[in-house]
């Protein structure tokens, strides 16, 4: 395993060269210990010292980001998994993702119920009971009509998703491969 030292030295290089880059940044198992506010918190920090970081070797490159909360499951940093919680957590990242002036895109728009992985053991996060299929704002319903999802999440306030917060010409809203675009005029 690279050292993180290694690890950020390889980053900067392929900065320096990008237009862009995109992190999946997932919180960890020192992040959730404290519940979902503190892991924003975490997330907002690492977000913002990451673009900066980036913008000091390439001013001109955009960085985006990308986390998700599971609703349900065994997760492999050991969160709390709750309908609730997934709801906190999109909502509190919207929030800060306006705040810092993040890009942000959040994981992912439907559960994927394919990924559950029958192989794996009954307490791996990839498993069966694992969280790795639940980190949707839908849920499948039926599992044979993959025209059935649901939300499983209500009561998030709608405006949290209006593109109209993002202070940009074009603002995107992505949750994994789901991508909604508007232009604001």
């Amino acid at each position: 395993m690279r050292s993180p030292t290694k690890q950020l030295t390889d980053i900067q290089k392929i900065a320096k060269q990008a237009d862009f880059l995109i992190c999946n940044i997932f919180p960890s198992v020192s992040m959730v210990s404290e519940g979902v506010e503190s892991t924003v918190t975490a997330l907002d920090s690492l977000m913002v010292a990451i673009e900066s970081e980036m913008k000091r070797e390439n001013k001109g490159i955009a960085v985006w980001f990308e986390t998700g909360w599971p609703s349900s499951g065994i997760s492999r940093s050991g969160s709390k998994n709750s309908g609730r919680n997934l709801r906190t957590f999109w909502k509190r990242m919207s929030e800060i993702a306006v705040a810092s002036q993040l890009k942000l895109y959040m994981f992912s728009a439907f559960d994927e119920p394919w990924k559950a992985n029958s192989q794996k053991g009954e307490t791996d996060p990839e498993g069966p009971k694992g969280a790795e299929s639940h980190y949707g704002w839908w849920w499948l319903r039926d599992n044979r009509d993959f025209s059935t999802f649901e939300e499983k999440v209500v009561g998030m306030p709608r405006n949290l998703l209006d593109f109209q917060t993002f202070k940009t010409k074009t603002s995107i809203l992505k949750f994994g491969g789901f991508c909604l675009q508007s232009l604001n005029l």
